[in-house]
């Protein structure tokens, strides 16, 4: 979703969610927008097929900060 993106000057973010030796954390990867349409956006690179993104509270994240997924059904995350 469009809401999971992170602008910063002429630069786009989102925060990934990684594994770190069972913790879950978050990650700030920069990304490409390829397209966009009425909220959902395509990435052409920063991310993998099938990592886990942020779509709620990424602004108020920081790296490395621990996350937990609180809707495996829309795979919504947020920080603790």
């Amino acid at each position: 979703p469009e809401a999971a993106l992170l602008p910063q000057g002429k630069e786009t973010f989102v925060m990934v969610v990684s594994d770190n030796d069972g913790a879950l954390i978050a990650e700030k990867r920069q990304v490409t927008v390829a397209s966009r349409r009425l909220g959902e956006v395509e990435l052409s690179a920063g991310v993998a097929a099938g990592e886990k993104i942020v779509t709620h509270g990424g602004f108020k994240m920081k790296p490395g900060m621990p996350v937990r997924i609180i809707s495996s059904a829309t795979e919504k995350t947020e920080a603790r």
